[in-house]
Protein backbone atom coordinates (compact mmCIF):
# COMPACT_ATOMS: atom_id res chain seq x y z
CA UNK A 1 0.00 0.00 0.00
CA UNK A 2 1.56 3.32 -0.96
CA UNK A 3 -0.49 5.99 1.20
CA UNK A 4 0.76 9.70 2.71
CA UNK A 5 -0.97 11.25 5.16
CA UNK A 6 -0.83 15.55 5.26
CA UNK A 7 -1.58 17.86 7.88
CA UNK A 8 -3.24 21.02 7.37
CA UNK A 9 -1.48 23.82 9.17
CA UNK A 10 -2.17 27.32 9.26
CA UNK A 11 0.54 30.71 9.63
CA UNK A 12 -0.95 34.14 10.99
CA UNK A 13 0.45 37.41 11.32
CA UNK A 14 -2.03 39.54 13.79
CA UNK A 15 -2.53 43.13 13.64
CA UNK A 16 -0.09 43.44 16.32
CA UNK A 17 2.96 41.74 14.40
CA UNK A 18 2.73 38.44 16.40
CA UNK A 19 3.30 35.38 14.33
CA UNK A 20 1.57 32.27 15.27
CA UNK A 21 1.36 28.80 13.54
CA UNK A 22 -1.11 25.79 14.31
CA UNK A 23 -2.54 22.53 12.83
CA UNK A 24 -6.06 23.61 12.71
CA UNK A 25 -9.02 24.52 10.53
CA UNK A 26 -12.41 24.76 10.21
CA UNK A 27 -14.45 21.42 10.70
CA UNK A 28 -16.13 21.56 7.31
CA UNK A 29 -12.56 21.71 6.13
CA UNK A 30 -12.32 18.29 6.32
CA UNK A 31 -15.32 16.68 4.27
CA UNK A 32 -14.51 19.97 1.73
CA UNK A 33 -10.57 18.69 1.15
CA UNK A 34 -12.38 14.93 0.57
CA UNK A 35 -14.31 16.43 -2.02
CA UNK A 36 -12.01 18.83 -3.62
CA UNK A 37 -8.73 17.28 -3.61
CA UNK A 38 -8.43 14.73 -6.60
CA UNK A 39 -6.87 11.17 -5.14
CA UNK A 40 -7.61 12.36 -1.56
CA UNK A 41 -9.76 9.08 -0.27
CA UNK A 42 -10.17 10.15 3.91
CA UNK A 43 -9.38 13.17 6.32
CA UNK A 44 -9.38 12.41 9.75
CA UNK A 45 -10.54 15.38 11.66
CA UNK A 46 -8.78 16.26 15.00
CA UNK A 47 -11.10 18.25 18.29
CA UNK A 48 -9.91 18.38 21.35
CA UNK A 49 -12.11 18.82 24.37
CA UNK A 50 -11.58 21.42 27.12
CA UNK A 51 -11.39 19.29 30.31
CA UNK A 52 -14.34 17.43 29.88
CA UNK A 53 -16.67 15.98 33.05
CA UNK A 54 -16.60 11.99 32.79
CA UNK A 55 -19.28 10.47 35.80
CA UNK A 56 -18.44 6.38 36.04
CA UNK A 57 -20.55 4.75 38.82
CA UNK A 58 -20.49 7.62 41.53
CA UNK A 59 -16.81 8.88 40.21
CA UNK A 60 -16.79 11.86 38.89
CA UNK A 61 -13.21 12.59 36.76
CA UNK A 62 -11.76 15.54 34.53
CA UNK A 63 -10.12 14.70 31.50
CA UNK A 64 -7.46 16.42 29.68
CA UNK A 65 -7.09 14.26 26.74
CA UNK A 66 -10.49 13.67 24.94
CA UNK A 67 -10.73 13.81 21.50
CA UNK A 68 -13.29 14.08 19.10
CA UNK A 69 -12.34 12.22 15.89
CA UNK A 70 -13.59 11.06 12.75
CA UNK A 71 -14.42 7.15 12.46
CA UNK A 72 -11.95 6.22 10.42
CA UNK A 73 -9.08 7.32 12.68
CA UNK A 74 -7.85 4.46 13.60
CA UNK A 75 -8.17 2.54 10.23
CA UNK A 76 -6.28 5.75 8.75
CA UNK A 77 -3.54 6.08 11.16
CA UNK A 78 -3.00 2.40 12.35
CA UNK A 79 -3.20 2.73 15.82
CA UNK A 80 -2.79 -0.57 17.22
CA UNK A 81 -6.33 -1.58 18.79
CA UNK A 82 -5.98 -4.16 22.13
CA UNK A 83 -9.85 -4.36 21.68
CA UNK A 84 -12.08 -3.55 18.70
CA UNK A 85 -11.57 -3.55 15.26
CA UNK A 86 -10.66 -0.38 13.64
CA UNK A 87 -13.60 -0.11 10.87
CA UNK A 88 -16.39 -0.84 13.27
CA UNK A 89 -15.57 0.43 16.66
CA UNK A 90 -17.43 3.77 15.96
CA UNK A 91 -20.29 2.20 14.33
CA UNK A 92 -22.52 2.66 17.43
CA UNK A 93 -23.88 6.26 18.49
CA UNK A 94 -21.54 7.38 21.64
CA UNK A 95 -18.87 5.04 21.44
CA UNK A 96 -15.73 5.90 22.91
CA UNK A 97 -12.38 4.49 22.72
CA UNK A 98 -10.04 4.59 25.33
CA UNK A 99 -6.09 4.13 26.08
CA UNK A 100 -4.87 1.22 27.82
CA UNK A 101 -3.94 3.07 30.79
CA UNK A 102 -7.41 4.44 31.40
CA UNK A 103 -9.12 1.34 32.30
CA UNK A 104 -7.60 1.52 35.35
CA UNK A 105 -8.13 4.79 36.22
CA UNK A 106 -12.03 4.23 35.43
CA UNK A 107 -13.11 0.50 35.84
CA UNK A 108 -10.03 -0.45 37.91
CA UNK A 109 -9.76 -4.19 37.16
CA UNK A 110 -12.88 -4.74 34.83
CA UNK A 111 -12.52 -5.40 31.41
CA UNK A 112 -13.30 -2.23 30.08
CA UNK A 113 -15.21 -3.36 26.78
CA UNK A 114 -18.78 -1.98 26.89
CA UNK A 115 -18.40 -0.52 30.28
CA UNK A 116 -20.79 2.39 30.33
CA UNK A 117 -20.22 6.20 31.73
CA UNK A 118 -21.14 9.77 30.93
CA UNK A 119 -19.55 12.87 29.81
CA UNK A 120 -21.05 16.22 30.37
CA UNK A 121 -23.14 17.83 27.83
CA UNK A 122 -20.11 20.72 26.57
CA UNK A 123 -23.26 23.18 26.10
CA UNK A 124 -26.82 23.19 27.56
CA UNK A 125 -26.57 21.06 30.66
CA UNK A 126 -27.15 17.70 30.70
CA UNK A 127 -25.09 14.06 30.05
CA UNK A 128 -24.21 12.00 27.44
CA UNK A 129 -23.78 8.20 28.08
CA UNK A 130 -21.16 6.69 25.98
CA UNK A 131 -20.17 3.00 26.20
CA UNK A 132 -16.37 1.41 25.72
CA UNK A 133 -16.02 -0.11 22.30
CA UNK A 134 -12.43 -0.28 21.94
CA UNK A 135 -8.88 -0.47 23.67
CA UNK A 136 -5.96 1.42 22.30
CA UNK A 137 -2.27 1.09 23.05
CA UNK A 138 -0.79 3.70 24.69
CA UNK A 139 0.29 5.98 22.20
CA UNK A 140 4.58 7.23 22.29
CA UNK A 141 5.73 10.33 23.71
CA UNK A 142 7.01 11.40 20.59
CA UNK A 143 3.80 11.54 19.19
CA UNK A 144 2.01 15.16 18.52
CA UNK A 145 -1.42 13.18 19.26
CA UNK A 146 -1.68 12.45 22.63
CA UNK A 147 -4.88 11.27 23.69
CA UNK A 148 -6.76 8.77 26.17
CA UNK A 149 -10.51 9.03 24.83
CA UNK A 150 -11.73 9.54 21.52
CA UNK A 151 -15.37 10.05 20.52
CA UNK A 152 -16.83 10.37 16.80
CA UNK A 153 -18.13 13.81 16.10
CA UNK A 154 -21.95 14.24 16.35
CA UNK A 155 -23.42 13.94 12.60
CA UNK A 156 -19.74 12.70 11.43
CA UNK A 157 -20.90 11.67 7.75
CA UNK A 158 -19.05 8.42 7.75
CA UNK A 159 -21.39 6.44 9.79
CA UNK A 160 -21.21 2.95 7.82
CA UNK A 161 -17.99 1.05 8.23
CA UNK A 162 -15.50 0.48 5.12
Amino acid sequence: MNASIYRVANQAVSSTGVFSKDAGGPAPMGPGVERGIPGNKESIRFWETYRPIIRHNNEIFQESKFLFVDTAVFRVFGFPLINGNPSSVFSTPNSVVISHRSPRKYFQDKDPDRQGACIQRLSGGGEIPFTVTGVFKDLPTNTALQFQFSCVFQGDRKTQTR
